[in-house]
């Protein structure tokens, strides 16, 4: 069985895109593909010469993450932006602001269980936090 998870892309006001993902959607899976991918991004408002971590606002970042995490039949689909309630283990929200990427990290709680925010802050900070959960599975 997979884990299930949301991918929420936001302007600051509202999800402009949510990806559902099928398999993989714990941490240390596709939230290190999203640390790796998105680590190194600038986001921009105009820009000169096109570069791999570059996007010119969100909707470039959007598009960019589609392209990355879409890489064959099945797995990863483009649902409406509020979807909720898909068997979904964890969302990650993903949001800009001057210029640098933010992630937010919840671990979807079900019947008594309330949903927990695992992380939140800049997707450079997420490595470490990766680095201490293999700690604590280690300890």
């Amino acid at each position: 069985m997979g884990t299930r998870s949301l991918t929420y892309i936001n302007d600051g006001v509202e999800n402009i895109v949510c990806l559902y993902r099928q398999y993989d959607g714990y941490p240390s899976g596709l939230g290190k593909e999203l640390y790796e991918f998105l680590r190194d991004f600038n986001i921009v408002n105009g820009y000169g010469k096109a570069a791999p971590t570059l996007a010119n606002g969100i909707g470039c970042l959007a598009a960019q993450v589609i392209k990355k995490l879409k890489v064959e039949t099945g797995n990863v689909y483009i649902y409406p932006p509020n979807s909720t309630d898909c068997g979904e283990e964890f969302t990650y929200t993903i949001t800009t602001k001057n210029g640098k990427v933010y992630l937010k990290v919840d671990e979807i709680g079900w019947g008594v269980t309330p949903t927990t925010t695992i992380f939140t802050g800049e997707i450079r900070s997420f490595g470490a936090f990766l680095e201490s959960q293999k700690e604590k599975v280690a300890a």
